[in-house]
């Protein structure tokens, strides 16, 4: 056990921030992207489109503790976790592929594989980040070294933001020369290149580490693992608190390009609106490494929560159809936001160690991949909001009308303030400290030193 104790090398936390930069290239495809790309490229009709994201949402979310239960129960040749990093990021790219592809064919058929594609691409992405969520109690159980695995990631998703906002469309419209559709697809396969060499990497680094924390440890039954689960209350309290925090963000998410195709009538400021938003995430994420450290990660995020409602409403008081105005009041709102996205993975791991406390066996990678759960369920609730919000206001590709502008505006600033504010009442009543976690870990060190 000594050897587990060791400080974390400097090249674990270059590549734990690295497999997060490399992971979203495929998921912001699939989140941010892929509407647009049904409504203005595939071309199918706006409430066909929402149909397909609520469906392949509400599937996303279903299989997340079935593929937690799955991974905690497998003992595949390379390692618990890490395995699935070897296997199932080429199937994510191979699937978002097809999920790119607009075929001539009839609307049913295309109707058909597209979704079938999107929800086979989003079920490997959840295998990919079970596993590599577990990485992180995994490395290490200090929570100094977790909390600052945790920053890294969010730093790793905040430069993500702001290489993919910049290059995204740009490169879309150089692969394709005057074909979206082309132009989608290689820029999936170039991304797609990037995302497995990410995993590639934070896999190979895991080859002890992964070994080494199974040794010993009491396995968990199915139904002992859906019972620490589900009597886990601290866990609850914060995916009820992730799942309304990340809804909120996805309506964000889901109208941005909207907003600069029909609001402000140039798409293309997009790829200057990513790039500088994401560069405010990115600061957000460094703060709260520090805030963290000098206050309290729940004080963390819910400072965010606040500081992203008051970035939403000026958006609705002061941008209009002002992309400068807008574009500096979303900056503000992802900093805020980024604060406690940069700290999530160290409160799962903290819930994770609860529940071994609690009831004496491991259920750590199902413990992990209940991550997912509320950013499943933001995407789904957020998505659908934003998807169905369109459809209300009488949206339709090409036509611009005061109503649908008016509308848009009202969505992208109005509804997330609200649905973020149920976020950070659920937080208050999240009760794991940084004292009581330091008790629960000194006894776990203690029981595996026993063992």
């Amino acid at each position: 056990m000594a050897e587990v104790a060791k400080k974390l090398p400097t090249k674990v936390y270059i590549a734990y921030t690295f497999q997060e930069f490399a992971m979203g290239f495929m998921t912001n495809m699939g989140t941010q992207y892929f509407p647009f790309f049904l409504t203005d490229v595939a071309m199918l009709d706006a409430a066909v489109v929402a149909t397909i994201l609520l469906i392949g949402r509400v599937v996303d979310t279903i299989d997340v503790p079935i593929i937690g239960a799955i991974v905690e129960r497998s003992n595949l040749p390379w390692g618990k976790y890490r395995s699935w990093l070897f296997v199932a990021p080429p199937l994510i790219v191979l699937f978002f592929m097809l999920a790119f592809t607009n075929l001539n064919v009839s609307v049913p058929i295309k109707t058909f594989y597209l979704a079938a594609a999107y929800i086979l691409g989003f079920v490997f992405v959840n295998f990919t980040s079970t596993a590599r969520f577990t990485m992180l109690p995994t490395f290490t159980s200090d929570q100094n070294e977790r909390a600052a695995l945790s920053a890294k990631r969010g730093q790793g998703a905040a430069l993500g933001q702001l290489v993919r906002g910049g290059i995204t469309l740009p490169l879309i419209a150089f692969l394709g020369q005057g074909n979206d559709a082309k132009g989608y697809f290689y820029t999936t396969i170039v991304f797609g290149l990037v995302t497995i060499a990410g995993l590639y990497w934070i896999a190979y680094l895991a080859k002890d580490y992964d070994r080494l924390d199974i040794k010993g440890r009491p396995s968990a039954s199915l139904k002992e693992m859906i019972s620490a689960v589900a009597t886990n209350r601290p866990l609850l309290f914060l995916v009820l608190a992730d799942t309304f925090r990340g809804a909120a963000r996805q309506v964000l998410v889901g109208l941005g390009m909207y907003y600069f195709r029909y609001v402000v009538g140039d798409l293309m400021l997009f790829a200057l609106y990513a790039p500088i938003t994401s560069a405010a995430s990115l600061l957000g994420s460094t703060a709260s490494q520090y805030l963290s450290a000098k206050r309290d990660k729940k004080f963390t995020y819910q400072l965010g929560i606040v500081i992203w409602i008051i970035g939403m409403v000026m958006i609705y008081l002061f941008a209009g159809s002002n992309a400068a105005i807008f574009i500096g009041c979303v900056a503000l709102a992802q900093f805020g936001a980024a604060l406690p996205n940069a700290q999530v993975t160290a409160f799962y791991s903290d819930t994770a160690d609860y529940s071994e406390w609690k009831t004496g066996k491991s259920t750590k990678a199902l413990n992990m991949s209940i991550q997912l759960l509320p950013i499943k369920a933001g995407v789904t609730i957020g998505g659908s909001i934003a998807a169905y919000g369109l459809v209300f206001i009488g949206f339709r590709a090409g036509e611009v009308s005061p109503e649908v502008v008016q509308g848009i505006r009202i969505l992208i600033s109005l509804v997330p303030s609200i649905v973020g504010l149920l976020g950070m009442l659920f937080m208050k009543m999240y009760s794991l400290d940084r004292d009581t976690m330091q008790q629960i870990q000194a006894e776990l060190r203690q029981r595996a030193s026993a063992t």
